[in-house]
């Protein structure tokens, strides 16, 4: 049996819940909301939501993490040139707009720093996985060599993460390759300031 497997079932019932707490959030806060009503929308029962998940935040950081490596996932990262990764972060915009009225909420509503770190780390890894820490080792002379291109690649996560909360919770009508243009100038001066 594949490793990655994972039943289909399963996949259903966190994406249920999830849509259910997004749902949720589009008409209350997250204080006024209630694991009963989750589970009500879910159409699933307190036992499978706490298969899936601790408590409402569990919810909100995991289940929002896993969503958005899963769209990460679709991406690829095969061709490790720098215009692929151009290609790539539209691709990764086309996708998060695509899903952009179920995230809205979950970037709407003031989260722990725990759900930012892990999306954060989910961003660190798209940057890594497109080689952005080699574009910027192969800018830095023998010393900075050691630190400063994963230094710099958490920054640039850090950055997106902020973009895209921004892009998702004020709601301005930006297309994605216009963000995509953005985070690229973005880097591109910032490496540049440090080097």
């Amino acid at each position: 049996m594949n490793p990655n497997y994972e039943d289909p079932r399963i996949i259903r019932s966190r994406e249920a819940l999830l849509a259910a707490m997004a749902n949720e959030l589009r008409k209350k806060s997250l204080s006024e909301i209630s694991i009963t009503g989750i589970c009500r929308n879910a159409g699933v029962d307190r036992a499978t939501f706490y298969r899936h998940f601790e408590d409402k935040q569990d919810l909100i950081e995991r289940g929002i993490a896993q969503h958005i490596d899963h769209i990460i996932g679709r991406i690829g990262a095969d061709d490790k040139n720098s215009s692929q990764f151009k290609k790539r972060l539209d691709s990764l915009f086309v996708e998060l707009d695509e899903h952009r009225e179920s995230l809205r909420p979950f970037f709407s509503i003031s989260t722990s720093a725990i759900f930012e770190d892990r999306i954060k780390t989910v961003l660190f890894d798209f940057l890594l996985h497109n080689r952005i820490e080699e574009i910027i080792f192969n800018s830095c002379d023998n010393q900075e060599k050691k630190i400063l291109p994963k230094a710099i690649t958490a920054m640039t996560s850090s950055a997106l993460f902020g973009l895209i909360k921004y892009w998702l919770s004020e709601k301005p009508e930006w297309e994605p390759h216009y963000i995509s243009v953005i985070y690229q100038q973005y880097i591109s001066a910032g490496i540049i300031s440090f080097l």
